[in-house]
């Protein structure tokens, strides 16, 4: 609406420059010149009238236009919260996955070295000296 308004407006003016210059070079008839001019003028002198009689802003839309930015900035302030709660919590779950790898990562580990011990180190002769085993 006011992207069309300003359009509006521009082409008015350029029309009232051109239509000027073109009247003054003879080239539009001035008595054509002088009536459209004057019914566009008239119109925008009615409509500036009517725009001038309008309702202003009264202190009661400046309140309605306050509460509903103090509720949009409270939805905010919540939708905030909401997102600093959920990364605590995600936090909190990477750290005990964390743990929870740690804890694998020993059991592995000791779980490796048990069977490293039974293969390696078995009571068998052969494989505490050394020797190969016998067929």
């Amino acid at each position: 609406m006011i992207t069309t308004l300003r359009v509006v407006i521009a082409t008015v003016a350029l029309f009232f420059a051109l239509g000027g210059l073109l009247a003054w070079l003879g080239t539009l008839d001035a008595t054509t010149y002088i009536v459209i001019t004057g019914l566009v003028g008239s119109v925008a002198s009615v409509i500036g009238l009517v725009a001038l009689g309008a309702p202003r802003l009264t202190t009661s839309d400046i309140r309605n236009v306050e509460a509903d930015l103090l509720q949009s900035v409270a939805e905010q302030v919540q939708s905030a919260k909401e997102y600093e709660e959920k990364l605590a919590s995600n936090r909190e779950e990477l750290s005990r996955l964390e743990q929870e790898r740690v804890e694998i990562e020993l059991l592995v580990r000791q779980a490796s070295l048990k069977l490293f011990m039974e293969r390696g180190f078995g009571t068998s002769p052969w494989r505490l000296s050394g020797g190969s085993q016998p067929t």
